[in-house]
């Protein structure tokens, strides 16, 4: 099964794959993730496609049910009870603003992001994408506020800027784009691309002038990806079920952990950053 939302807040990380109702949950000690503690259920989720932690709180997204599930991860011992929120949109990823709100990805015969409340799914603001996107895979807000989106222009993969308005501020349209799936920022406004088709994750200034591939991926398709910038950890979920963290904090050789979370088995090498 694939992995399709990774999270991580504090010294937690948080597992879903497709098709499962449980979000697997890791401690880390020592910069090694151990499952420790008992997995969140929600008992009605049904197909999700992404989730997204903040300040405590996780969202999963399903997208034909057109809603998403806000979960208090926090709360362990009794686990807090999924709420489900109602949207007004068919949405295939998310991500969640600096100041809290949730940005809903929409592809389609338009192709938009959607700002909500995350404790009901009101809508709050609406962002048409440039008209020449032809394809949407996903979208977040920078602390700057600026807006990121990974999507295809007249048959290229790009990531670009927009402004806080919408409009085109820049973008990249260069070669070592493939199927750039999803994306995650630090706190300088600096981005991480996950892209499923070259298996490499990418890694941008600011301004997008510098890419770099950060690491090359021979052990599967990333497919979903989170920062935290607190323990400077990259969050990679792979198509294949398992998950790759790599320390990015540090201009020097790092420990990293892969683990299959099938099997928890677990491995470190050493990758220059």
């Amino acid at each position: 099964m694939a992995v399709i939302g990774v999270a991580s807040m504090n010294d937690r990380a948080y597992i879903l794959c497709n098709g499962s109702t449980k979000i697997q949950v890791f401690h880390m000690e020592n910069s090694v993730y151990r499952k420790e503690l008992p997995e969140l259920v929600i008992p009605g989720l049904r197909n999700p496609v992404d989730m997204a932690g903040h300040d405590g709180w996780l969202y999963v997204l399903e997208r034909e049910n057109e809603l998403f599930w806000r979960l208090n991860a926090s709360v362990v011992t009794p686990p807090a009870q999924p709420q489900e929120c109602r949207i007004v949109v068919v949405a295939n990823a998310l991500s969640v603003t600096p100041d809290g709100h949730l940005l809903l990805s929409v592809r389609g015969a338009r192709n938009l992001m959607i700002i909500c409340r995350t404790k009901d799914g009101e809508p709050v603001r609406e962002i048409s994408l440039p008209s020449s996107t032809e394809f949407f895979w996903h979208g977040l807000v920078r602390a700057q506020g600026e807006f990121v989106i990974a999507h295809r222009c007249e048959e290229l993969p790009q990531v670009s800027l927009l402004d806080c308005r919408g409009a085109l501020r820049m973008d990249y349209r260069g070669n070592l784009l493939g199927n750039p799936v999803h994306l995650a920022v630090d706190e300088e406004g600096k981005i991480f691309v996950a892209d499923q088709n070259k298996q490499k994750i990418l890694y941008f200034d600011a301004d997008l002038q510098t890419v770099r591939v950060l690491v090359s991926i021979e052990s599967g398709q990333p497919h979903r990806i989170c920062f935290n910038q607190d323990s400077g950890h990259l969050l990679v979920g792979l198509a294949n079920g398992s998950v790759e963290i790599y320390s990015v904090n540090e201009t020097k050789y790092l420990e990293w952990v892969d683990f299959d979370i099938r099997t928890i088995c677990s491995r470190s090498i050493s990758r220059l950053i």
